[in-house]
């Protein structure tokens, strides 16, 4: 979503990230489906942040600012989504193996992290997040 928001185009975001146009749209697709509102204002000529992208993408657009979830009496905003990425991935890399553990569970503040793996068991991506726990309004 920053590549997009940063090149102002797919195809610029596409290029950047060494993947295909389509890929780029369709993740970006999954994501506005799967948060339930569009990220983007697309026209034939260009690309723009909505209002709601521009909070996701967060002040000085380097990072998201937040991707909040609810589970039960509690909230959870997490503020520095890290990823790393040890090995690329094609299309015919084949099967990849994610694990995910839960590092620290307090009450104010908890952190996982999660790798890929490759069939060979090679190590294809890292990433870790620390989250603020919060009450949830009510």
């Amino acid at each position: 979503m920053l590549a997009v928001a940063r090149k102002k185009s797919f195809r610029g975001a596409a290029v950047e990230l060494a993947m295909s146009t389509t890929a780029i749209s369709t993740t970006i697709g999954n994501l506005e489906r799967h948060l339930g509102v569009r990220l983007f204002n697309r026209t034939t000529r260009s690309v723009s942040l909505t209002d709601a992208g521009k909070e996701l993408r967060g002040p000085g657009g380097s990072r998201p600012a937040r991707h909040s979830r609810r589970h039960g009496r509690c909230s959870f905003a997490a503020r520095h989504p890290v990823l790393s990425t040890a090995h690329p991935v094609f299309e015919n890399t084949g099967v990849l193996r994610a694990e995910g553990t839960l590092l620290h569970a307090g009450s104010r503040v908890a952190s996982a992290e999660g790798k890929i793996f490759d069939a060979a068991g090679t190590l294809v991506a890292h990433g870790s997040e620390t989250c603020l726990v919060m009450q949830a309004p009510r």
